[in-house]
């Protein structure tokens, strides 16, 4: 059986309602030459079953069970092992690709530039139901991404493609940093190779109660502290980085403790 050129993974985790219209975007692409691998980390809802459905009408999609509820940071790490493509393009199971070349454009970028291991793109975000909250595109240029990444994450997760082998070479996402293990990785990726970000919108980014809760961000924020001093010799504007994070850690802690009442 010949590799694809590129390898979809996306993890599920009881998020049946969500997934169809992710697969079905995966689908709509004009790049064709893809496998999808469905992670399911322990699921308890119909999960199997809707990508069954989708199975039996697209060879290109596999799933696989993980037994137990392995985290997201594991799940990912197994979807890149199953990867046979040499690019890999995540695709969580609640967001939407927008763009129909999503993949096209980026396989050509990563194809005609191959210094850089890393390319993203514009981000609506949208409610449970579809409704857009904002939109954003980032910087798209590598020094320009430089001198933004310690201070927030310019790359959402299912907005990226990356080259397989080079990720792996790096140990993949690190299995300690569930939450920010993508972060890391982006940070690791940018010491070796290039960044970019192309100026156009391929992802529908779904924000919803069941992202992370009000003590998860607080947590979150705290490992992202961690995360800013480890790369600070690496990429520069650390002073604002670090007091951002720092603002952002106790105002999430602040508001935690008076809900908590």
């Amino acid at each position: 059986m010949n590799s694809p050129k590129i390898s979809i993974v996306t993890i599920s985790y009881n998020r049946a309602g969500f997934l169809p219209e992710a697969l079905e975007s995966a689908i709509a692409q004009t790049f064709t030459d893809w496998e999808l691998l469905i992670v399911d980390d322990g699921s308890t809802d119909n999960t199997r079953e809707v990508a069954e459905g989708f199975i039996a009408k697209d060879e290109r999609i596999r799933y696989y069970k993980n037994e137990t509820n392995l985290k997201i940071s594991r799940s990912r790490n197994r979807g890149l092992e199953l990867a046979r493509g040499k690019y890999v393009a995540m695709l969580d199971s609640d967001d939407i690709w927008c763009d129909p070349d999503k993949l096209s454009k980026q396989y050509e970028f990563l194809e005609s530039h191959p210094d850089h291991a890393l390319v993203g793109g514009g981000v609506i975000a949208i409610d449970a139901d579809g409704k857009e909250l904002k939109r954003y595109i980032d910087p798209s240029d590598d020094e320009d991404l430089r001198k933004l990444i310690l201070i927030r994450n310019p790359f959402a997760q299912s907005s990226v493609m990356f080259p397989r082998q080079a990720i792996m070479d790096l140990g993949a996402y690190d299995v300690d940093l569930s939450g920010i293990e993508d972060y890391d990785l982006w940070m690791r990726i940018g010491i070796k190779w290039k960044f970019a970000i192309l100026n156009e919108y391929l992802l529908k980014y779904r924000v919803h109660s069941g992202n992370i809760s009000l003590t998860d961000r607080a947590n979150t924020m705290r490992r992202n502290i961690l995360l800013v001093n480890k790369y600070k010799d690496n990429y520069p504007n650390y002073l604002r980085a670090i007091l951002r994070r720092t603002v952002r850690y106790h105002g999430y802690r602040v508001v935690s403790l008076i809900k908590n009442k």
